[in-house]
């Protein structure tokens, strides 16, 4: 299972590479947009981890977009702005409100594995 984190908050980047690693993905790092889409056409990536605020633009107004060329790729959107925000759209989508906890990525690896019948 490869999965990217589109976040310019490095810290957290770190910090969810770090838990998603534990429990056996591949993870990728991506800093702005731009470097996560040309991150995303070079290679397959199974689940997406999409910041809205982003130095170079709004992640979530690409949401869509980055569905319709990977229709494979679980979408996550992230932000840490309050829980009352909508999201971008799309169907099945998944909002998460920073901080996570590790409780709560564990909790999404189990329904991964149980929809999909895979992880690593």
């Amino acid at each position: 299972m490869t999965a990217l984190i589109i976040d310019d908050d490095k810290d957290f980047c770190l910090l969810l590479k770090k838990q998603l690693e534990k429990r056996g993905a591949s993870v990728r790092v991506a800093h702005s947009l731009k470097d996560g889409l040309q991150a995303m056409d070079k290679e397959k990536i199974n689940v997406l981890f999409l910041d809205n605020h982003l130095s170079d633009g709004s992640g979530w107004n690409y949401a869509k977009n980055i569905k319709a060329h990977y229709p494979d790729t679980l979408v996550n959107l992230i932000s840490g702005v309050h829980s009352s925000f909508t999201g971008s759209g799309l169907r099945n989508e998944v909002i998460w409100e920073k901080p996570l906890t590790i409780d709560q990525i564990d909790n999404y690896i189990g329904n991964v594995k149980r929809i999909t019948g895979e992880w690593e």
